[in-house]
């Protein structure tokens, strides 16, 4: 990948991704995490994860995909998940997910332009708040409270959830607009 190429910013709905392309940075983000025994997604179970209305920001350098998140409607979201935000309106959220930046282009500032790409999307489209959901052990709840992004709620998740290697703490984390 040429790391000098200027980072192309796209919004494209989930039906029009490159799928094998958004797969393999989101693949190769997460496989920096060793708390994980097995990919985060595949081809096939991508498809299991969108839900109406999803789009993907993503940013390409030249013609490679670099950075990629999704970002949903928070009432197209199962009641599951919205019980990380307690208290939390989801006709008034745009949840931030699955974002993964390709691990050699980390620490460039490509996960804080999906983060301010997806909070002006949110901001445009009325939205008063963006949500997310991280693990505290990958290091991620540090990173999103840079931002301005607060835990509203904290869960464990047992050794063998998914793919985990050992317990975890997943925070519900939002950031009012």
């Amino acid at each position: 990948m040429a790391a000098n190429a200027i980072p192309q910013v796209s919004i494209v709905f989930a039906s029009e991704i490159d799928v094998a392309a958004t797969v393999r940075v989101v693949n190769a983000a997460f496989r920096t995490h060793v708390i994980l025994t097995a990919d985060r997604t595949s081809d096939e179970d991508i498809a299991n994860e969108l839900w109406p209305g999803t789009r993907f920001i993503q940013i390409c350098e030249g013609d490679e995909l670099a950075a990629t998140a999704a970002v949903s409607p928070g009432l197209t979201l199962p009641a599951l998940l919205m019980d990380d935000f307690p208290g939390i309106e989801a006709t008034s959220s745009l949840y931030f997910g699955m974002a993964a930046v390709k691990p050699e282009r980390m620490g460039h500032r490509l996960g804080a332009r999906l983060l301010a790409e997806a909070e002006a999307l949110a901001r445009a489209e009325g939205f008063v708040r963006v949500i997310l959901t991280t693990m505290e052990e990958m290091g991620n709840v540090a990173y999103y409270s840079r931002f301005g992004y607060r835990t509203v709620s904290v869960r464990e998740l047992r050794a063998g959830y998914g793919s985990l290697v050992r317990s975890a703490h997943l925070h519900g984390m939002v950031k009012p607009l």
